[in-house]
Parts: C-alpha cells; structure tokens; sequence
C-alpha cells in the first residue's frame, strides 16, 4: 500500500513540473505589449501569464508601472478620475456630478466595478470600460459577465454588448464557463456563483455584535435576468448605524483569461443628494476591519494517469506537513488524506465539528494545531482551511485574495477556425497549464467597529448545515 501511496504522490508531482516546464516554455517572452490596429487606449499583454504577475506585483501597482504598458492613444484606466468629457457624462444627475467631481471619484467607483473587479491592481489594467487586450483577443468585463472577441471584430463585441443590453430575455449558460453569442464573440460565466437564490436574515445571538447573513448555492444555469442585473451584486450591506454600514464579498470570478477568489470587507456612510446612477455611498476608516475564515473548501481539478491505483477508503498520509496559503500570514500545519471513494464533504462536515470528530473519521488523531486539511483523489485536490483571521484597526478596506491564476483563453484560431491545426495546438498549450483553484464551499465572517459600535455580515457558500455564530466584542 505504501508502495501504491508513493507513486501516486511522485506522478502527481511529476505531471506537475511537466506542465510547469510547458507552461514556461511556451510563455517565456517577458512581459511587454504592442499596438493593435484599429485599437487604441488599451494594454495589452503578450500572454495570460505576463497579465498574472503583473497583476501578483508585490503591493499596490504603481502608475510608472501601469505606464510602461500604454499602447497607442490617451490610456484611461479604471482608476483614473472621472471628468465632464466621458461620454456618458449627462446620464448622471446634477448632484451625482457635483460629487464625482468634489470627491475625485474614479470610473472603478462610479460605474460600480467594485463589484466586478474587487482586484484594485487588476482594475488598474482595464481601461475606463474594463478592458484589456490578452495576446490577439479583448476581453471586457461587464455586469453580465467578460465578452472576449479577437482584436479585428472589435466591432462584433460592441454590437453583441448592446443587443444583451436591450434584450429582456435571461442569459442561459447551461452549466458551461461560457456561450457563443456570435461566431467571433464569447461571453464568460464570470460571475457564476452569484444568483437569485440568495437569502439573508439578522441576528443578534447571545448578547453578541448584530450580524446579517447571507447564504447562496453555485448555479450556472440561468443565473440572472438581465433587467434586474444591477440589483443582484455580489458585494453585501449591512447598515447596523444610521446610515453607516459594513460592506464585503466572498467571490470566485472568471474573467476568461484569468480567473480570482477572494475575500473583502470595508465600511462606508451614505452620502447626501439624488443618485441615480452613482453609488451613494462612500468608503470611510473604521476603528477596526476583521476577516475571518470558516472551513473554506478550495478545489483544484487535475487529471492523473489512468494506471494510477488508489485505495478505495480514506488512508491517512501525514499530519506534519506545512502549506503556504494567502489567508494566513503563517505556514498552516495540515493532515493529508487520500482515497479514490472519498466524499470531502463527510470530512468537511467533521471538521467543522472539531478534532474529535474529525479524528475519529480519519482513524488518526488530529492535533489541536492543525490548520488545514488536505483530501487527494483521483482527479481533485480538496484543502479545507478550517479558521483563519484577518485585523486592521484604522483602514478603509481589508481584501484578501485567496488564489489567483491563468485559465485557458480563446484565441482567434479557436474563434475563427476551431478545426485547424493552429486551434488544436492553442487548446492542447492551454488545457496543459497548471490548473487553478476555486472556492467550493465555506464562511466568512466580516465585521466592522465604526465609532466604537461593532456589526458584521455571515457569508456562506455552500456551508454545511449553516448555523449563527455568537461573537463578543
């Protein structure tokens, strides 16, 4: 069995630094970008992966950054502020105007892309109408999700844009990552794990801080009506104060090219005038912002050799190893497990309900430092973080951004030839990229303490059994 166990780990490492070394192969160029004819005002990247470690830079990204990746024309970012010559200036009301031009408000902040693109460094990329140009497709983020279009039909993208905008029907992916609205235009399930099934309820468990819940499924299949998209947001409220509320996310987002999960919380007061456009809110400091993570579940799909044998039930492996994670500012003491019929959500339940239980589940016991679980199976890696904290006294915002990476992009041979060679070979480089990760299940707790009063919102994702929590401040 041992024997079983050690080759299955030695191949599962050996696919790994095989992709790993494709990966770097093909995408060896260093970062840097070109113009594109007939586009102006955008950036654009060679590959997937130069846009990730831009966008990974170690802290905030600079605007002499940002720069160096201008191509032809005026570059306006996401980020810049918005001014009377954008071209949808009148649409806002008399009072919206006077506040964006007062409180230099961006375009991130005033046509709402908070929402969809809670990466500010990624923000920073995305030109005023969220976009950027990836090899030789554009991709657009918009509320309905990211179009993606090869650089020559440019044109095909904007008319498929404003046919959605003026159509009444809902958007049908059929539980696929994306649709095919034209033969040269693609519109991603970007924000998939959001929909009409949410629910939400306040409590005030035991004496504890008020808390409003929230609770949503992941459904691919008509995930929202295109009427009503701008009332179903991903960002929740909570306004525990007189017009003073926590703000915050647990997101799992498919832009095509590159995908991100994460967390955020901030707080923020109503602002004073008629809105009709504008968000009539606006980020202030809290005394004190905290995140804090609950047995989130992060799946990772990969595909092992079919000569690969595994034993049927859970087989323990080891409880000494350490995993490296960006929820946690340390190393996370982790138990392995693996097993060919495991269900992790019989593991996920038992860890929820503490070391006991999931002790006695793997036949092992679990020590109290453990920090993580992780479940390895034919075809998925499940790890299970089972608490994490984050705090910051005196700040507006607290984003943690759980994994982030590149997905397999649609280039113009899949778009305009998908049977030629050169559509085979762009399939066959990216399926062979390392797989990413996304958040399969769990909670967040975030609160806020505004002048001296403390609130919060539950998130769940598909979280077993629920449940309130009681926390005292």
């Amino acid at each position: 069995m041992k024997k079983i166990i050690f080759l299955f780990f030695t191949c599962l490492l050996f696919v790994s630094c095989e992709n790993n070394d494709l990966v770097n192969a093909n995408q060896s160029s260093s970062t840097s970008c070109s113009t594109t004819s007939g586009i102006d005002n955008l950036i654009n990247f060679n590959s997937s992966k130069d846009l990730e470690n831009v966008i990974n830079t170690n802290g905030d990204l600079t605007r002499s950054v940002v720069s160096k990746f201008r191509i032809g024309g005026n570059f306006i970012s996401l980020m810049d502020a918005v001014t009377p010559s954008y071209e949808h200036w009148d649409d806002f009301s008399k009072d919206e105007q006077d506040t964006i031009l007062a409180d230099h408000l961006t375009y991130y902040e005033a046509l709402g892309y908070e929402d969809l693109v809670p990466n500010e460094n990624f923000a920073k990329l995305l030109n005023y109408k969220g976009e950027v140009i990836v090899d030789d497709s554009l991709y657009r983020i918009t509320p309905l999700g990211t179009l993606c279009s090869d650089t020559l039909n440019y044109k095909d993208l904007d008319q498929c844009y404003n046919q959605l905008l003026e159509s009444n029907d809902s958007i049908t992916f059929n539980n696929n990552s994306y649709i095919r609205l034209s033969p040269t235009v693609i519109l991603y399930n970007t924000f998939a794990s959001t929909n009409k099934s949410n629910f939400q309820y306040n409590t005030r468990a035991g004496g504890g801080i008020p808390l409003q819940y929230y609770s949503f499924k992941s459904n691919g299949w008509v995930w929202r009506q295109i009427g009503h998209v701008f009332g179903d947001r991903s960002t929740k409220h909570y306004e525990y104060l007189h017009k003073k509320r926590v703000n915050g996310s647990l997101y799992d987002y498919n832009y095509g090219v590159y995908h991100e999960s994460g967390v955020f919380v901030s707080a923020s007061r109503k602002r004073g005038g008629f809105f009709r456009k504008l968000n009539g809110w606006k980020d202030i400091n809290a005394d004190e912002l905290n995140i804090t993570c609950k047995n989130i579940v992060f799946r990772l799909d990969y595909r092992t050799p079919s000569t690969i044998q595994m034993p049927s039930g859970i087989t323990f492996i080891s409880n000494s190893n350490m995993i490296t994670t960006n929820m946690s500012d340390t190393r996370l003491k982790t138990v392995d497990i693996l097993g060919y019929d495991i269900n992790y959500k019989d593991i996920a339940n038992a860890a929820k309900q503490g070391f006991k239980a999931l002790s006695n589940l793997i036949k092992h016991q679990v020590s109290p430092d453990t920090k993580a679980v992780r479940i390895v199976t034919p075809n998925v890696l499940y790890t299970i973080i089972l608490e994490s904290q984050i705090s910051q006294k005196n700040t507006k915002k607290i984003r943690k951004v759980f994994n982030s990476g590149v997905n397999f992009y649609i280039s113009s041979n899949v778009l305009k030839k998908p049977l030629s060679i050169a559509s085979a070979r762009d399939i066959f480089n990216g399926l062979m990229n390392i797989p990413v990760k996304h958040i399969d299940s769990g909670r967040v707790i975030l609160t806020s303490k505004i002048n001296g009063q403390w609130g919060g919102i539950v998130i769940d994702k598909d979280y077993p059994n629920g449940g309130t929590e009681n926390i005292i401040k």
